[in-house]
């Protein structure tokens, strides 16, 4: 599977080798990043349509979610098939991701475009009181920064 970016400027791949690869097109003659995080294949691979993140399905039953922003931290990791999953797509407003195996689709809530741009301003997640008060309490918590610890008070946070 090979996925351009909304504004076509970068061209990732998926690979045997349990990898994805992602070029930039505005330097040809530059090597692509290479991300591992895959146990087996990578069958299919998605850009969000903000072009900040990249989705991608392998053969070990997982769906990996790519922050291109900071690609040194750990990509965030879907899991509940059951079989290889084969095909991954974002929702248009990228606050949703679908995934599919051999016998199921699944819909996985992301981060809304809100969280986001805050994650971005502060680079840290909110603490429970913060996700209250700008948030709502009816509103289950949510990790605004999905790749950086849980803010204080927020389940599996400091107290």
């Amino acid at each position: 599977s090979v996925a351009f970016a909304p504004d076509g400027n970068r061209l990732a791949s998926a690979s045997d080798d349990q990898s994805v690869r992602v070029w930039d097109l505005r330097r040809p003659n530059a090597s692509p990043q290479v991300l591992s995080a895959h146990t087996a294949s990578v069958f299919s691979v998605a850009f969000a349509p903000d072009g900040h993140r990249l989705a991608s399905a392998s053969e070990d039953k997982t769906v990996r979610l790519w922050d291109l922003r900071q690609l040194s931290a750990p990509p965030e990791v879907l899991s509940g098939h059951r079989t290889r999953v084969f095909s991954v797509a974002f929702a248009p407003d990228g606050n949703h991701l679908a995934s599919s195996d051999d016998n199921t689709v699944r819909v996985w809530p992301l981060w809304s475009a809100a969280a986001d741009h805050l994650c971005g301003l502060v680079w840290r997640n909110l603490s429970m009181q913060e996700w209250f008060l700008h948030i709502g309490e009816g509103i289950p918590y949510e990790p605004t920064c999905p790749h950086l610890p849980t803010g204080t008070g927020a389940p599996g946070g400091p107290n």
